[in-house]
């Protein structure tokens, strides 16, 4: 996954592999007690999004966005390969930074994604007090740099919130997606 290189000062740095210019996620959403389907999203960056991300060697694209979702979610949320339709294709309508996403809708359990909110907080906590205590360990510069790239894309999301598909989340590109999705009657 990850690859050293000596730089001209004879250091070490830790990169990954090239990404594909293509995303794959899931948009987990419920209805909650009050009927509403409410979507789950992830902050980054100051704004929330879709948990999603590039797919890796020998993954399929519904392995790739479940894998994203569990990563990002620090683990408080899974769901199968077979469970995700990929069905938003954004084609013709890329991110800021050029990727195309290609999205899948997830039914879940309105108090699976509530309990997911309140388990989130403590479960990036432990990843990021494990980092501490592995930083701590007598280590190379070239693990030290894979533990720290390691651990920024685990704690890639900030917080999680629910949003109704009626209301806007702040993100162009999530908003559209989640649009889409409504649109196409993919929420009932």
């Amino acid at each position: 996954m990850f690859r050293s290189h000596k730089n001209e000062r004879g250091g070490v740095r830790v990169s990954r592999p090239p990404r594909s210019n293509i995303s794959y996620g899931v948009l987990p959403y419920a209805k909650n007690p009050k009927g509403d389907v409410v979507v789950l999203l992830g902050m980054e960056n100051k704004t929330f999004s879709l948990f999603r991300g590039g797919k890796e060697k020998d993954e399929t694209p519904q392995q790739a966005a479940c894998r994203e979702l569990h990563e990002e979610s620090c683990g408080v949320l899974s769901t199968t390969p077979e469970s995700v339709s990929l069905k938003y294709d954004g084609y013709g309508f890329p991110s800021k930074k050029g990727k195309r996403w290609i999205i899948g809708a997830v039914k879940f359990d309105y108090d699976i994604l509530s309990h997911a909110i309140s388990q989130f907080d403590d479960r990036r906590n432990a990843i990021h007090q494990q980092y501490i205590r592995d930083l701590q360990k007598n280590i190379s510069n070239e693990e030290r740099l894979r533990l720290r790239e390691e651990m920024f894309h685990k704690l890639e999301k900030m917080k999680l919130k629910l949003f109704t598909i009626n209301s806007s989340c702040g993100h162009e590109k999530t908003d559209a997606v989640i649009s889409w999705f409504k649109e196409a009657g993919e929420f009932s």
